[in-house]
């Protein structure tokens, strides 16, 4: 797997990524107004309206929603340092 995905433990076979996904997310660079609780509702949303319900998926869908120094930030942790099934819990 590509070290943009280093703190992830993603599966050697994941599922395939959303046709045009990248057209359709929004990005997150940490420097604007937008914060990140609205930027993870936004993705959230996405993966709901989407029916987008592979957690790997979601993960490395929203991975690629980082930029700039976000994304370096991402790509400097530690190797398996994010565990999925504490991200994007579904409400009951």
């Amino acid at each position: 797997m590509a070290n943009r995905y280093t703190p992830l433990n993603l599966p050697a076979n994941p599922r395939a990524m959303p046709q045009d996904y990248q057209n359709k997310i929004t990005y997150f660079d940490g420097i604007s107004t937008y914060t990140t609780k609205q930027h993870t509702k936004k993705m959230t949303n996405y993966f709901e309206n989407y029916d987008i319900d592979d957690d790997d998926v979601r993960m490395k869908v929203f991975v690629q929603s980082l930029t700039g120094h976000v994304k370096t930030w991402f790509r400097a942790l530690p190797a398996n340092s994010i565990k999925i099934h504490k991200l994007f819990i579904r409400p009951s």
